[in-house]
């Protein structure tokens, strides 16, 4: 049985139509609803969590664990695995050798191109990493 006094807040892209296919599987999986789901482009985000940086929640998922640890990219995605119902068949995975080099590749070649894994358009640019940036003074 999994720990409910695990806190985690998941600063995703809502705008990225793979990044709420993922949010969607995970929330299937999340029995204890662990998780608390924070869009990027909510205005107040970086005043709330003023550690986090524009630039870098653009380029990567971030998960605040117990307010006091902050795992990004692909720790954050094994960091969820681990802490899921379905994970606990995963998570041996994650000790094989090289699991980690591979896993964090992986993950940068798919944030850095995930507005074209789905049919979702994006108008607005913030699913391009390189893209303009969100306009969080408004």
């Amino acid at each position: 049985m999994e720990d409910k006094t695990q806190a985690f807040v998941v600063f995703y892209d809502e705008a990225c139509g793979l990044c709420q296919q993922s949010k969607h599987e995970i929330e299937k999986w999340d029995r204890n609803q662990l998780i608390t789901w924070r869009s990027i482009q909510d205005p107040d985000i970086l005043k709330e969590y003023p550690f986090l940086k524009e630039k870098n929640v653009q380029q990567a998922m971030h998960l605040l664990e117990n307010d006091t640890f902050l795992y990004t990219g692909y720790a954050a995605v094994k960091r969820i695995v681990q802490r899921i119902s379905i994970g606990k068949w995963l998570t041996p995975l994650f000790y094989l050798p090289g699991i980690d080099w591979a896993g964090d590749r992986i993950y940068k070649m798919v944030a850095k191109n995930r507005h074209k894994f789905t049919s979702h358009h994006c108008d607005t640019g913030v699913c391009n990493i390189e893209g303009p940036s969100v306009d969080r003074s408004s």
